[in-house]
């Protein structure tokens, strides 16, 4: 049985952030721990060739069994953080 991810009500999962981290290469600068922007924009334009301008929308699933946590992961889903106990999963749609 999945959880819905609405039930947990908690402002880290909304589902549109107010600013991600790929509209911030100083962000991701910080969080590789770059000194310079020029080593960060490889893994930005890396990152805009394998996604695109695709979408930022996910499709997130809450896993609460090691068995629907293996279901999930086999059909494309991938691990984001504990919450509550429970395993958050996201796929892009």
């Amino acid at each position: 049985m999945f959880v819905e991810i609405q039930s947990l009500n908690s402002p880290y999962l909304s589902p549109e952030p107010q600013q991600t981290l790929r509209n911030s290469a100083g962000a991701i600068r910080r969080l590789l721990g770059h000194k310079g922007l020029s080593s960060t924009q490889i893994y930005v334009n890396m990152e805009k060739l394998i996604f695109g301008k695709g979408s930022n929308k996910y499709v997130v699933k809450v896993a609460t069994t090691v068995e629907e946590l293996q279901s999930l992961l086999r059909v494309g889903f991938e691990y984001v953080t504990d919450f509550q106990g429970k395993k958050i999963l996201r796929k892009r749609k």
